[in-house]
């Protein structure tokens, strides 16, 4: 084999080993239970039919219908913006790359909470950032600690970070939300440090009861925040469709910068007319209701299950952030999970700099109850076995 000279981004990626095996129950992924998605074939009628709209390449900033239904879209989580704000995007996770590509040179430092989005993350890393980690508590990211660790960079003449980073609602993996007063803070501290947030709302209309608080970009008079936002978490994840909201110049370079030709004009075409057809609010509710249900059934059986683990119910999202006995590695015990037939996503790779291997992030939004109830009966006789394992912990 040759010996390939790869990037340093690429160097430490291997092939994953994990190959997908009859009878194991995926819960490591946020995915919607496939009976939830939505039937677009009226819709798909209607965009096949605008051929020289929906088979040609799009423009870069998406279809014009698409922006102005963003604009009203947002505008219901206190989020006033015009077209030209509005950049359409292949999901979240490409208005992250493009938002990182127009600000970040390698060695500038990026504000992250521990943990957060894991893919976001590596999103990051790979411009060669340096992270500024600032812990978690139950609100979210600690923004008195991030605000003294500003002023020190500042007294020491260190550089002071480009972009922060975050999920301030239904914060994955953890599930915290952002308060108002905190969401104030943090847009002070961006407009006196002078650098900009990414504020990833993926999950904002995944909450399972109250309204959620004011957006973080709805709190901004000064083009600070970039609201990054998806059709994936609640329409269907295969779409690759989303958006960014922020200043015009920092929108229409995330634009200029993109390298797909413009987002699928087809797809856009679907979402516009589920959006005209008020099926967009039907699918939001559709889903919201079968995730709670999902989640009550997964915090009964995990509690029956794996009685000494602690977590905190979520009010919304797709997941279960599950912290493990002392002494326990949540890496071990994926892989016995996955021996048991179930395959369960360790925490590790949430933590900026692989902090905590105490964690466990599940997914109860993909698969049957059936399912759900078996693959945590599955966690639950593995996680048994490496507690017997462990000679302190048998006990």
């Amino acid at each position: 084999m040759p010996d390939y000279r790869f990037a340093d981004r690429a160097e430490a990626l291997r092939q994953s080993s994990r190959k997908a095996e009859s009878g194991v129950i995926m819960v490591n992924k946020g995915k919607i239970f496939p009976p939830l998605l939505p039937d677009i074939s009226e819709e798909c009628q209607i965009a096949s039919k605008l051929t020289a709209e929906t088979m040609q390449t799009g423009p870069a900033m998406g279809l014009t219908e698409l922006r102005d239904g963003i604009v009203v879209f947002v505008a219901a989580d206190g989020v006033a913006c015009t077209r030209d704000e509005v950049l359409v995007t292949n999901g979240a996770k490409q208005a992250i790359e493009l938002a990182c590509r127009v600000f970040l040179n390698p060695g500038d430092r990026v504000i992250v909470s521990a943990p957060t989005f894991a893919t976001g993350l590596r999103i990051i890393r790979s411009h060669g950032a340096q992270f500024l980690v600032i812990p978690q508590d139950d609100d979210g990211m600690d923004v008195a600690f991030l605000e003294k660790e500003l002023a020190r960079l500042e007294a020491t003449g260190e550089p002071l970070p480009k972009l922060l980073f975050e999920v301030v609602d239904l914060n994955n993996p953890t599930g915290s939300t952002m308060p108002a007063a905190r969401r104030r803070r943090l847009v002070d501290l961006a407009k006196r440090y002078n650098f900009v947030i990414l504020e990833d709302s993926a999950y904002r209309r995944m909450g399972f009861d109250e309204a959620p608080v004011k957006a973080l970009k709805g709190y901004d008079d000064s083009g600070v925040v970039v609201m990054l936002g998806t059709f994936s978490k609640n329409l269907a994840p295969g779409m690759r469709l989303g958006w960014a909201v922020g200043a015009p110049d920092i929108v229409q370079r995330m634009a200029m910068l993109k390298a797909d030709g413009g987002s699928s004009p087809f797809t856009q075409r679907v979402v516009i007319e589920m959006i005209r057809r008020g099926r967009m609010d039907e699918q939001i509710s559709l889903v919201r209701s079968a995730m709670r249900d999902r989640c009550a059934l997964a915090t009964a059986a995990v509690r029956r299950e794996l009685p000494d683990v602690e977590f905190q119910t979520p009010d919304g999202s797709f997941y279960l952030w599950i912290r493990l006995r002392e002494g326990l590695s949540a890496r071990d015990l994926t892989a016995r999970a996955r021996e048991e037939g179930v395959g369960v996503a360790s925490g590790w790779d949430w933590f900026p700099n692989h902090e905590s291997d105490s964690f466990l992030r599940f997914a109860y939004s993909g698969v049957s109850e059936s399912d759900l109830e078996e693959g945590i009966r599955r966690l639950g006789a593995a996680y048994r076995s490496i507690a017997a394992a462990a000679p302190d912990l048998a006990s």
